[in-house]
């Protein structure tokens, strides 16, 4: 039978895959539409009127936004992860006063979560701004 501290491990093993996942989707996601959009903005066809330029660069200035979000998150657990490797081995060696690592553990796992948040928010909004403004443009196509 499965201890509840074997439990705990394995669910939380799977939360950091989770969030690893779902971070990098999430990049991806802002990558390509970021992609796509800055195809459009080549074409001569396209044009954004003056009612619809703030809403459009609104939108593109929070895709990038999210991308820098996500990847910032990405380099936090890596260093959060790195800590954690550093406290363990040191615990191993000879059990030394880790409070200050502790500190910049818990900082930089909290830091995670606050950026993982962010960028899935921020993401939403952009995708809100450039859903309206790609509306507004070509409404009269359909």
């Amino acid at each position: 039978m499965i201890n509840s501290n074997e439990r705990f491990i394995r669910w939380q093993q799977n939360l950091r895959e989770q969030v690893s996942f779902t971070n990098n989707l999430f990049i991806i996601i802002s990558i390509g539409i970021a992609g796509f959009f800055f195809n459009l903005i080549t074409q001569q066809d396209f044009i954004v009127g003056c009612e619809n330029r703030f809403v459009f660069r609104s939108g593109i200035v929070l895709l990038i936004i999210s991308i820098l979000l996500g990847t910032l998150t990405n380099v936090s657990r890596t260093i959060d992860f790195r800590l954690t490797i550093k406290k363990i081995k040191k615990e191993l060696e000879s059990g030394n006063n880790l409070d200050d690592l502790k500190y910049w553990i818990k900082t930089f796992g909290n830091m995670t979560w606050c950026l993982f948040y962010s960028q899935i928010i921020v993401l939403v909004f952009s995708l809100i701004f450039l859903g309206i403004s790609f509306y507004r443009i070509y409404s009269f196509k359909f």
